[in-house]
């Protein structure tokens, strides 16, 4: 219940959340064991008078910031490649919920990984997450979030010439076409936007769908969004539960209000017709 009361997510989803970071953990160990027992690897280079070998090696230290949305998941998928290639890490997890996060730390250390290869550091961007992108002894920044700060982690960490992985989110498109399976369409619209409570950085948000359908789908999506069940994440059944903060949700009424305007004075929407 720590995910359910770490980011308001429904049961269903904590449990799969839980379930993929574990996958994650498995997956990497594998990958450490066999890396292990790999010697270095030579390269013919197709000239006797020059020898090319690759040799893996860690690269140092790692410093991994990860958002709200998915806090346990995204830290696992930081935190077990940078263990599983013999790196030391520094998690700093979103400041609106690191319960998810302080539970994993637990977890690590109750499994022997020794204080300080692992380390979390919680607190706000400014206090926390701006010191760790700048700090010179960090070797690599793997960064989840919004495009603003991942480009300021970038200049960061081009002043030191360090490795950055960024991932900032999109906003990806669903295509549907008048041949479709419309159930399967309407049970796929419904995953890509309202999963997570809408709280995915790729997140189906735009629906474009050729015209001779249109109407037909659109019909048979409002019936199944109205049957989504809305409450506690605690409750069996609930869908679609709290957004994780009220900042989160004066964004997404303000990004209603907007949307209404536009379909007011445009006749604009995300669900559109086309041929």
């Amino acid at each position: 219940m720590v995910k359910v009361r770490d980011n308001g997510k429904p049961v269903s989803e904590a449990e799969w959340d839980v379930a993929d970071a574990a996958f994650c953990f498995d997956y990497y160990a594998d990958l450490a064991e066999e890396n292990a027992e790999r010697l270095p690897e030579q390269i013919d280079v197709g000239d006797p008078r020059f020898l090319s070998k690759i040799s893996r090696e860690p690269l140092g230290v790692v410093g991994a910031i990860t958002p709200w949305n998915f806090p346990l998941l995204m830290a696992a998928w930081k935190v077990a490649p940078a263990r599983a290639a013999g790196c030391t890490i520094v998690l700093k997890p979103s400041e609106v919920y690191s319960l998810s996060c302080e539970a994993l730390a637990e977890v690590i250390h109750a499994a022997g990984i020794p204080r300080g290869v692992f380390n979390l550091a919680t607190g706000t961007g400014l206090e926390a997450g701006q010191p760790l992108a700048d700090h010179p002894l960090v070797d690599k920044v793997a960064f989840t979030g919004s495009v603003a700060t991942g480009r300021k982690i970038m200049q960061a960490a081009s002043a030191g010439i360090r490795t950055v992985s960024l991932e900032l989110g999109g906003k990806s498109p669903f295509v549907i076409f008048d041949d479709c399976d419309i159930d399967k369409a309407v049970e796929w619209i419904l995953f890509g936007i309202f999963w997570n409570k809408g709280e995915v950085c790729s997140a189906t948000s735009r629906v474009l769908v050729q015209r001779r359908i249109f109407g037909p789908l659109l019909e048979r999506l409002r019936i199944a969004t109205e049957l989504i069940k809305i409450g506690s994440g605690k409750v069996p059944g609930v869908k679609l539960g709290p957004l994780v903060s009220k900042d989160q949700y004066d964004k997404v009424c303000n990004a209603a209000r907007a949307r209404q305007f536009l379909d007011a004075v445009y006749g604009q929407s995300p669900i559109q017709g086309v041929s």
